[in-house]
């Protein structure tokens, strides 16, 4: 309600049963603390303002409205050093697969420490010089040595950081869920790319479109999205823990999501005469690459007793499908 104009809100307490929120437009309104939560039970008036550890005068709001408006106003001014921080840290970790800071919503005392303090400050500092450009930011990052480094491991690298705190090399990143099952669909050619319109069950056999138009529900999580790391619905996660399970091996072996999928790439190269054609155009469907000569002769030797179908689906569960290097 308070997205789309101003509005005070009051807590109507007087049904026992439900807990019905009324909306003035136009007035503007001081919440009081509710004592264990009780709206029947308010305590003192809590006023709208800024954080007080971050205000340097004083930290509350003066102006009409809600103050969305003052505490945007606040967080790029009074605070702008430590909101330049946060936002380059989250964009590095886009990029890179882990934050300069290990617990990005949390740059208090209880959070760890940045691997890299100076070259967070000075992204910061450039950051804010730059008017605050994402676009700079993005580009500044992107054109960096450190980013455009191989992931292949080196022995003088390993022994002196083996776990690559340092950015020696690119860590091979797995793609998140959302962006798995995109890759899966448009590998097997089922991609339903079209834009904007209502979501839909990602339960579904007939639902190919993009994950982000997937139904996300709080109390029966899709098991794909379940299985690869997807966080909780019911609260908010700043960020998602990467695991690697038998259970997510024994989807792409088992699953009929999977299966219907190898099913589609065969029917994709059913009008290939030879089993080297099938091989190889699978190969470019799925891992935009040609098989090298070992891999040729693995897929002949196993296109003689298995079928097409179950060879595009373990090209479909192989780790290349999955990580980005």
């Amino acid at each position: 309600m308070q997205s789309v104009y101003d509005a005070a809100q009051y807590v109507n307490g007087e049904d026992t049963t439900y807990t019905f929120i009324d909306y003035k437009p136009g007035e503007t309104r001081d919440m009081p603390v509710l004592r264990a939560g009780n709206v029947n039970a308010p305590g003192e008036i809590a006023p709208r303002g800024y954080l007080t550890v971050l205000s340097p005068g004083d930290p509350r709001f003066t102006e009409r409205g809600s103050g969305r408006l003052e505490l945007a106003d606040r967080i790029f001014s009074d605070s702008a050093a430590l909101a330049a921080r946060v936002i380059v840290n989250r964009v590095w970790d886009w990029h890179f697969g882990r934050p300069l800071v290990p617990t990005p919503s949390d740059f208090g005392v209880q959070g760890e420490k940045p691997s890299h303090p100076e070259l967070l400050d000075d992204l910061a500092a450039r950051f804010i010089a730059h008017g605050w450009s994402l676009k700079w930011l993005n580009k500044e990052i992107m054109m960096s040595a450190a980013y455009q480094q191989q992931s292949k491991p080196r022995a003088d690298g390993n022994a002196a950081d083996p776990t690559n705190v340092l950015l020696w090399r690119m860590n091979p990143r797995r793609l998140d869920v959302e962006s798995y099952r995109d890759s899966l669909l448009r590998a097997a050619g089922r991609l339903d790319d079209k834009l904007y319109g209502v979501s839909d069950d990602l339960q579904s056999e007939n639902f190919t479109r993009r994950t982000i138009y997937g139904r996300v529900s709080r109390n029966n999580t899709s098991t794909l999205l379940r299985l690869y790391d997807f966080p909780d619905a019911n609260q908010t996660s700043p960020g998602r823990d990467v695991t690697t399970t038998s259970l997510q091996q024994l989807f792409v072996m088992n699953s009929a999501f999977m299966q219907r999928l190898g099913d589609a790439l065969a029917d994709e190269v059913r009008k290939d005469e030879t089993y080297t054609l099938k091989i190889r155009d699978l190969y470019r469907k799925v891992l935009s690459r040609d098989p090298s000569v070992e891999e040729l002769a693995e897929g002949r030797k196993y296109l003689t007793e298995g079928t097409v179908e179950r060879f595009a689906q373990i090209l479909l569960s192989t780790n290349e499908e999955i990580f980005s290097r």
